[in-house]
């Protein structure tokens, strides 16, 4: 199996897979808007897109591989680069993705964007391990009384936690008690329901808003990848 120099993950190049010949299968009948985004993607196609992405998301501090909600995306995805299951499916693609953009764009970006709206001095959300970095409690529960976040639809996986946590970590930086905590939140609310943060992903064929980001989290991130899925393999055993 050939082997990516920049990451030392599994190539998205052909090696004779079989898989790389499977012909694309339609997706539900009743989920017209990703028929239309990615109708005219062959398998091949779907595959590359869906690793790349994967890549940049591992890359992105995507929390704990043992979470009960992370399991089955972070599982799909060293499934993929690793090869230990069979082919996924074109249908298991479209979700892998879905379920990256969602928390890439939907939750990592809009909350970078609530921090830019607060104007505060700290890394976007997906150069944080929030993990790691400084949070209260009092202020991680009091966000979670908030609608901040899209849930996700049936083909984006589990909801991810992950803003609500940045975005405690921000209340924290800023040294925001918390009655002064929930008048920030207050505002960010009303600016949200008012349209003024953009929500959604973007369902364009092949330019999916993850891509402007790859150049720069792979060129902070290079090794994270391999250890991220490193614990990945560990955790399934």
């Amino acid at each position: 199996m050939e082997h990516s120099g920049e990451t030392g993950l599994p190539s998205s190049k052909s090696g004779g897979n079989s898989s790389d010949a499977e012909p694309q299968q339609e997706l539900p009948e009743d989920d017209h808007e990703s028929k239309l985004a990615y109708k005219n993607l062959s398998y091949q196609q779907m595959k590359t897109a869906a690793e790349r992405e994967a890549r940049v998301y591992m890359a992105s501090w995507p929390m704990n591989d043992s979470g009960a909600k992370n399991i089955p995306l972070h599982g799909s995805i060293i499934s993929l680069f690793r090869g230990i299951r069979k082919a996924p499916s074109f249908n298991s693609l479209v979700e892998m993705r879905k379920s990256i953009d969602y928390r890439m764009n939907q939750v990592m970006g809009a909350a970078t964007m609530y921090k830019n709206f607060w104007d505060i001095d700290m890394p976007d959300c997906h150069e944080v391990n929030v993990e790691r970095a400084a949070w209260s409690s009092e202020a991680f529960h009091l966000v979670c009384g908030y609608a901040l976040f899209d849930e996700p639809d049936r083909l984006q996986g589990h909801s991810y936690v992950k803003g609500k946590k940045y975005i405690a970590c921000c209340i924290y930086h800023a040294g925001w008690d918390l009655t002064e905590a929930k008048a920030k939140l207050d505002a960010l609310v009303q600016y949200k329901e008012a349209g003024v943060f953009d929500s959604g992903i973007s369902n364009i064929e092949g330019t999916s808003r993850i891509r402007p980001m790859i150049p720069k989290i792979m060129s902070t991130h290079e090794g994270q990848i391999r250890e991220e899925l490193e614990k990945i393999a560990q955790s399934m055993g």
